[in-house]
């Protein structure tokens, strides 16, 4: 019998209010996930740019470096197919998440901060 839990949100977060940081697993498959942190402001930062314009560019992040996190809605040059994901740059990883993962990731960051969770 297999007993493995394999990962399987594309990206999955926790909020903790103790420290204002939010800790997020990045899926690169059903057994590795990329696992880093953000703190609040950074993370709240990501959520108000990272669907207007060009999105967050080079943000200065306390524990990854500069990041890039932004909604493409055309693919890389010279075909620009028409497409709708975030693409999201971290430490030397290049993420592409369907659109509907992110809203749904921030979604559950609201929650987590407006609701007591088990692990505060």
């Amino acid at each position: 019998m297999d007993k493995l839990i394999p990962f399987t949100k594309p990206i999955k977060i926790y909020y903790f209010k103790s420290d204002q940081t939010v800790d997020a697993s990045f899926l690169i498959n059903e057994n590795v996930v990329l696992k880093t942190k953000f703190t609040q402001e950074e993370f709240d930062t990501i959520e108000s740019k990272w669907n207007i314009e060009d999105g967050v560019q080079g943000l200065k992040t306390e524990f990854n470096g500069r990041i890039w996190w932004e909604r493409r809605t055309v693919g890389p040059r010279p075909a620009c197919i028409d497409c709708d994901h975030v693409a999201i740059d971290i430490r030397d990883f290049n993420f592409r998440f369907e659109t509907k993962a992110i809203e749904q990731m921030f979604e559950e960051y609201n929650t987590q901060k407006n609701t007591q969770q088990h692990w505060d």
